[in-house]
């Protein structure tokens, strides 16, 4: 006897996942279908957050992404863009049946922020002065940076790694420059103003 065929729904058997990641780090997003009717067409949409249940296609030609009609949709995280939207995939068969997929969210890690910047001081030579930073992140680190004297155009790298750079005054730092790189844990730095040391 000829048993009719019968078609496996239309099922998403891999669903997209929430992702976490720092600016610059390259992300994605997979949807897998099974049963239906082969070829599937995908169409990844984006939805800000707070924009009630508008949804958009993200085009082919949108310049900031790749693979917005297969699978696998990727992109690298901007600084402003993407960290309040969520992703989803719409998933056609050839007979026509539709499926979508979870809605997923991208978290976009904050960098470190400089909170208390660093000054530029005076001190009598024998003093020992002190250039401190604050800051907020995760896992801080601090390198410092400075010159020899005011003629000095080259910065190099202390052996400080703290939030503060001690330094006794002489004659020959008169000028000094000296500015800190906070990294947090994830890779995110930023530079504080650059300061002076000089002779009172």
């Amino acid at each position: 006897s000829d048993e009719a065929w019968v078609e496996e729904p239309l099922t998403i058997v891999t669903q997209p996942q929430n992702v976490t990641a720092k600016v610059g780090d390259e992300v994605s997003f997979l949807a897998e279908v099974e049963g239906g009717k082969a070829p599937y067409t995908y169409q990844w949409q984006i939805h800000s957050v707070g924009n009630g249940d508008v949804w958009s296609n993200i085009p082919l030609d949108s310049g900031w992404a790749s693979g917005q009609q297969t699978e696998m949709l990727s992109f690298v995280v901007g600084q402003y863009e993407y960290g309040n939207y969520q992703y989803r995939c719409v998933i056609s068969d050839a007979s026509g049946n539709k499926v979508t997929s979870n809605a997923v969210t991208l978290t976009v890690k904050p960098g470190p922020a400089i909170t208390t910047q660093p000054k530029s001081l005076t001190a009598n030579v024998g003093d020992t002065v002190k250039f401190t930073v604050a800051a907020t992140g995760d896992g801080l680190t601090y390198q410092w940076y400075y010159t020899d004297n005011a003629s000095d155009k080259t910065f190099s790298k202390s052996s400080t790694t703290t939030a503060t750079y001690s330094i006794q005054m002489n004659a020959a730092r008169s000028g000094r420059k000296v500015y800190c790189v906070i990294t947090d844990k994830y890779g995110n730095s930023v530079k504080t103003n650059t300061v002076t040391l000089k002779k009172k």
